[in-house]
């Protein structure tokens, strides 16, 4: 629907500029947020990040000014800092540029491209080469809630994600990733899209293999557990993290450090896949109070929660 949506908008020059220039008069949309965010990048991550940010971000333009129309629908201008005002904003947008389809796409050059998709995960439904392997409506959603450059993020899982979050969704970050070969790879990627100097700066790679090395599970919490603990993290950034993800192999395992490394009032949290049934037990150890959305298609489900302190939190799940 989105990728429909954004060809039917731009085959005639004269409107693909009108609503190039509507999108970026606009106060809440997505294009104009990703004009902001380049200005941030280069003050706060340097010349390196803008023009990845640039290079990663610049088909997305097309899709971004479509939907101007369904940003206008929200009628609010989105909030500052606060990061539970900006999750009930972006809920709103979510829910009024879905079904019209018409929701920013990121699409990136060949050299820019990470990983593969297979045909049924369409871009309208699953993100692209050059965004989170998750529903779309979950990438629209932390588009929405990580300002500009400056969250500080974890992801268990390295990948398209990795490239998208650094193109200026958080400040730094650090990925944990259990296949070396995969590893080695992400390296060069990040150092050849972003360049060596930002990778050493901003990024923090930590390869953690299974323990046997040869096991064929995925989900095991002693083969995974040193993975799980992520204990090269000092305790002292212990509720520090805006931003962590859960994804990849042992998740169940993975949600006590992630709930310890969170931030307890306007934390991200985000896991992958959460249709599945035996993640349940993780997605139950989320305290019940913090704000929640579901992004659920045909495809994925993909679970944000922001946390926050009880009696702070007001309404805002769906």
């Amino acid at each position: 629907m989105g990728q429909q949506g954004s060809q039917r908008a731009f085959r005639p020059a004269a409107l693909a500029t009108v609503l190039l220039l509507l999108a970026l008069a606009l106060p809440g949309s997505p294009l104009r947020r990703w004009a902001s965010s380049n200005d941030q990048s280069q003050q706060t991550g340097g010349a390196a990040q803008q023009r990845a940010s640039t290079k990663l971000a610049a088909a997305g333009v097309a899709s971004s000014a479509a939907a101007a129309g369904g940003a206008a629908q929200v009628q609010q201008q989105r909030p500052g800092d606060d990061v539970l005002q900006r999750f009930r904003w972006a809920v709103r947008y979510v829910n009024a540029t879905s079904p019209r389809g018409v929701q920013p796409i990121w699409r990136c050059p060949s050299d820019s491209r990470v990983g593969g998709r297979p045909k049924r995960h369409v871009p309208h439904l699953i993100g692209t080469t050059c965004e989170p392997w998750m529903s779309r409506n979950a990438i629209t959603l932390l588009h929405e809630l990580l300002l500009p450059g400056t969250a500080k993020g974890l992801e268990w899982s390295t990948g398209s994600s990795t490239t998208w979050l650094l193109s200026g969704h958080v400040s730094s970050l650090v990925s944990i990733e259990h296949h070396q070969k995969w590893a080695d790879n992400m390296q060069a990627a990040i150092e050849r899209i972003f360049g060596a100097e930002f990778a050493r700066e901003r990024w923090q790679l930590q390869h953690i293999p299974a323990d046997p090395p040869d096991s064929q599970s995925s989900e095991d919490p002693q083969v995974f557990a040193e993975y799980a603990k992520a204990a090269f993290v000092p305790d002292s950034e212990a509720g520090t993290f805006d931003f962590v993800s859960i994804d990849g192999r042992a998740r169940v395992a993975c949600f006590p450090r992630a709930l310890q490394l969170l931030k307890p009032h306007g934390g991200v949290l985000v896991l992958d896949n959460a249709e599945r049934p035996h993640y349940r037990k993780g997605v139950e150890s989320v305290p019940r109070h913090w704000l929640r959305y579901a992004a659920v298609n045909e495809e994925d489900t993909t679970i944000v929660w922001v946390s926050c302190l009880p009696g702070l939190c007001g309404r805002g799940s769906s």
